[in-house]
């Protein structure tokens, strides 16, 4: 997995669930939910004691040490406390190589499914548990060949192959009939193993990863490998941003760093990024903040230079006419003078002859002079 844009695959799923069964038989003891799709399962086991389940459908899931950024919760989250708070936890199974998990759910009352789904945008189903039908879910869904809403009964979507249980046949079929140009893109898509793990199943079986058809000693050594590889068990390595359940040939020995546990792995690498989101985050509303303050800052003290002008030059003013108060007395009343003997054009004629006057508006009867 790449811990920049992370999603799961089958084969990683396959691993977490495997280390998830120490955790069968847990009580549920509260749900959380963190983000509009991230939810935080807390669980009491006798062996373990509490322990936080980690799940943001679409992504990942995984057991975690941090603690979840509580959010209101949900109407989703809501049903979920309602109905499991105090339930048990009987088994975590993955849907044949599907990218899906189904929690079997048993309370005092009534039993239940629960389905989580990893693939396109993710979902969380709960069902009753004998008719299969849907009770709730994060989202409603319409598909062709299933329909995810309440009352519907709950259908697990078709799969091509189950690299779990296939055949040497049926992957050579599934291979030699792909569309996909090369043998790499078979098995990631066509296949379903994802990227990385079709990368390393190719280096580990000694087939170019551009290969087209497979001869049947190639099939033989593909189908080998994928058994192979769903055998061994899981641990956590970390390769710069790759998390891996296993040990990739594809990569150098010396640059893994292995943790005991593949979910031990997802913790240390996904919860920290997290984290570091949430800083980047904060900062990111921070930084926000200060160019907001000092952008209103900058308009004040734009602002302010220009009041500080404006006082300048009305002292100017002020000065000039305290010093030329009698002349312009004698200016004002000369011309009340004139508009009372001749009118205004009389004052125009006369106000036009002085050399400080700068404006004449008779509209307004406005004067301007020349305070120099």
């Amino acid at each position: 997995m790449d811990i920049t844009k992370p999603q799961i695959s089958g084969v990683e799923l396959h691993a977490i669930v495997t280390e998830l069964q120490k955790f069968n038989e847990s009580k549920i003891v509260q749900v959380y939910q963190s983000e509009d799709t991230e939810f935080f399962i807390e669980l009491y086991n006798r062996t373990h004691g509490k322990t936080m389940l980690r799940i943001i459908p679409g992504k990942y899931m995984y057991i975690t040490t941090q603690k979840p950024k509580m959010e209101s919760p949900s109407g989703f989250c809501m049903f979920l406390r309602k109905h499991l708070i105090n339930a048990i936890i009987g088994t975590f199974e993955q849907v044949d190589a599907q990218r899906i998990i189904h929690m079997t759910i048993r309370s005092k009352e009534t039993s239940y499914n629960m389905y989580i789904e990893f693939f396109s945008k993710g979902n969380i189903i709960v069902c009753e548990s004998k008719t299969n039908t849907v009770l709730q879910s994060l989202t409603k869904e319409e598909f062709k060949a299933r329909s995810i809403k309440s009352g519907e009964k709950y259908i697990i979507p078709p799969l091509e192959l189950n690299i779990f249980t296939a055949t040497r046949r049926a992957l050579e079929l599934v291979i030699n009939d792909s569309k996909e140009s090369s043998l790499v893109k078979i098995l990631a898509s066509s296949i379903g193993l994802g990227g990385l793990m079709a990368e390393e199943i190719c280096v580990r079986a000694g087939i170019a990863k551009t290969t087209e058809k497979l001869t049947l000693s190639q099939s033989v050594k593909i189908s080998q490998t994928i058994q192979s590889l769903l055998k061994e068990l899981p641990k956590g390595y970390l390769y710069d941003n790759i998390i891996a359940p296993i040990e990739l040939k594809s990569k150098s020995a010396k640059s893994a760093k292995i943790i005991p546990t593949f979910n031990q792995a997802l913790d240390e690498s996904l919860s920290t990024s997290s984290a570091q989101r949430e800083k980047l985050k904060k900062e990111a509303q921070y930084q926000e903040k200060i160019k907001s303050v000092q952008h209103i800052l900058s308009e004040q003290q734009k602002k302010l230079k220009e009041v500080e002008s404006l006082t300048d030059e009305h002292k100017k003013r002020g000065d000039w006419f305290y010093e030329h108060y009698s002349e312009v007395k004698t200016l004002l009343t000369k011309v009340q003078q004139e508009k009372e003997a001749h009118g205004w054009q009389a004052v125009q004629k006369f106000l036009s002859g002085l050399k400080k006057i700068k404006k004449i508006d008779l509209k307004d009867k406005q004067i301007s002079l020349e305070a120099k």
